[in-house]
C-alpha cells in the first residue's frame, strides 16, 4: 500500500508545473512582432522529453507534466499531484468539476484515468514501472525500476488533438477507417463505423437536438462560459478550458456576454435549420459506396451563428490541423 499524502501536502497541477516552464521559453518570442506567446507556450507543453531526466526530482515533474496532457472534460484538469515515497498520487479536485454537465463526476473520474493512462505509459519509456492502486479515494502509484518499454501510445500522447474547428471535409480513405475500427477493438468493446448516408442523418439529428436541450438549459450556458477562454491572453493566464483556437475561432468578438445566448426567434429557428440542411449535405458528401467514417467529431461548445453551408459544422471525420492546446 502507498501512503497517500494528507490534505495538506503540497501538490502539482498542469498550470502551475508549466506556467514557468512555458512562459520562459515564449519569452523571446514576446518581446518581438506583438506575438501572444500562445505559439510557443503550446509548443512548450506539447513536446517530447528530449532524454530521460537524470535527477529523480526532475523525473517525477516529467512523468506529471505527461499525465496532464491527457484528454479531460472541458480541459478543466481536475486533478492534484502529489509526490510521495516510492510514488505519485493522483487526486480528483472537485472544485474543478462540471455539476451541470457532469453531476456524477463520471467525466472527472475518467479524467483521472486517462491522466493515469499517459503517466504510466511515460514511466514505461524512461524506466519505471507504475503499479496503480485506488486508496482512500485517490490514484496510487508506485513507481519501480525496470527495463525501459518503448510504445507507439507514449509516442502519440504529445501528437493527441482534440479540437472543435471546421473539419476540412476531407473524407478519411478506406485503409485509415480500418485502423480506426482494429483500434477500437478490446475486451467487450468495439467500433461501429456508420456509412449509410440514412443512419448518419440519424445520428446528426439527435446530436442536433441534444446540442439544442443543452442550450436551452441556462445553468448548462453559464458553466460552460465558465470554462470558455476567449482569445489568447485568457487562455494563456488560465492554463485550462476550452481555448477560442480549438473552437475554431481566435476569438470571440462578441465576449463572453453574447456567447452560448439562445433564442427561440424565428430567425434563430431558420439558422437551426440551415446547420442541420448543412450537416445532411456534409453528410451525403461523405457518403459513397466505399467505407467512410461515421460523423465529425463534436459540434463547438460555443456554436456561432452559421447562415450558409460551407464550411459545415457538421461533417464526416476529416483531418485537422488545429493544435490540440
Amino acid at each position: 500500500m502507498l501512503a497517500v499524502a494528507p490534505a495538506n501536502a503540497t501538490m502539482t497541477t498542469r498550470r502551475n508545473l508549466l506556467r514557468v516552464s512555458a512562459l520562459a521559453a515564449a519569452t523571446p518570442a514576446l518581446a518581438g512582432c506583438g506575438a501572444s506567446g500562445y505559439d510557443e507556450a503550446a509548443r512548450a507543453t506539447w513536446r517530447h522529453a528530449d532524454a530521460r531526466p537524470a535527477d529523480a526530482a526532475a523525473l517525477r515533474l516529467e512523468l506529471v507534466r505527461y499525465a496532464t496532457l491527457a484528454a479531460n472534460s472541458h480541459n478543466t484538469q481536475p486533478w492534484r499531484f502529489s509526490f510521495v515515497p516510492g510514488g505519485i498520487v493522483i487526486a480528483p479536485d472537485f472544485a474543478r468539476g462540471t455539476p451541470v454537465v457532469d453531476p456524477d463526476d463520471h467525466h472527472l473520474w475518467v479524467s483521472l484515468g486517462c491522466a493515469l493512462e499517459n503517466l504510466v505509459l511515460a514511466a514505461a519509456a524512461f524506466g519505471l514501472r507504475a503499479e496503480p492502486a485506488f486508496e482512500r479515494g485517490a490514484l496510487a502509484v508506485r513507481l519501480e525500476t525496470m527495463a525501459p518499454t518503448h510504445s507507439l501510445l507514449f509516442d502519440a500522447i504529445p501528437r493527441r488533438q482534440c479540437t472543435r474547428a471546421v473539419y476540412d471535409g476531407q473524407p478519411l480513405a478506406t485503409d485509415e477507417l480500418r485502423q480506426l475500427e482494429a483500434a477500437g477493438r478490446g475486451t467487450g468493446v468495439h467500433v461501429l463505423l456508420l456509412t449509410d448516408r440514412m443512419r448518419l442523418e440519424g445520428v446528426l439529428d439527435w446530436v442536433q437536438r441534444g446540442c439544442s436541450a443543452q442550450m436551452r438549459d441556462p445553468n448548462f450556458v453559464l458553466e460552460l462560459k465558465r470554462w470558455i477562454r476567449f482569445g489568447d491572453a485568457e487562455a494563456l493566464a488560465t492554463r485550462d478550458g476550452l481555448a477560442a483556437r480549438p473552437l475554431g475561432t481566435r476569438r470571440y468578438r462578441a465576449g463572453p456576454a453574447a456567447c452560448c445566448s439562445v433564442s427561440s426567434s424565428p430567425r434563430r429557428r431558420r439558422r437551426t435549420a440551415t446547420r442541420r440542411n448543412c450537416a445532411r449535405r456534409a453528410a451525403s458528401r461523405c457518403s459513397s459506396p466505399s467505407a467512410q467514417s461515421p460523423h465529425a467529431g463534436s459540434k463547438s461548445a460555443a456554436p456561432t451563428s452559421v447562415s450558409r453551408c460551407s464550411p459545415p459544422r457538421l461533417a464526416c471525420a476529416t483531418r485537422s490541423s488545429i493544435h490540440p492546446y
